[in-house]
């Protein structure tokens, strides 16, 4: 495949979109406890499972453990 950017750069990318998704989710986990422990069971579970099928797996257990950890009154 070839990409019209350096590899540098391509690099600098992905870093820069985990950055994006920290600092969305940032402001909402400091407010809510519930979100925190969502957030550290997908970050675990893609951790564990550690390749790209492990973003996979860890966001649909993040999404599970919020079925049963975050009720929506809490919600803002």
């Amino acid at each position: 495949m070839t990409t019209f950017l350096p590899p540098e750069l391509m690099s600098a990318l992905g870093i820069s979109l985990y950055a994006l998704f920290i600092s969305i989710l940032t402001p909402q986990i400091r407010k809510h406890l519930p979100l925190a422990m969502v957030v550290t069971v997908s970050a675990v579970t893609s951790t564990l499972i550690g390749s790209s099928q492990g973003i996979i797996i860890g966001s649909l257990a993040g999404a599970a453990a919020g079925m049963f950890l975050v009720k929506e009154e809490d919600l803002p």
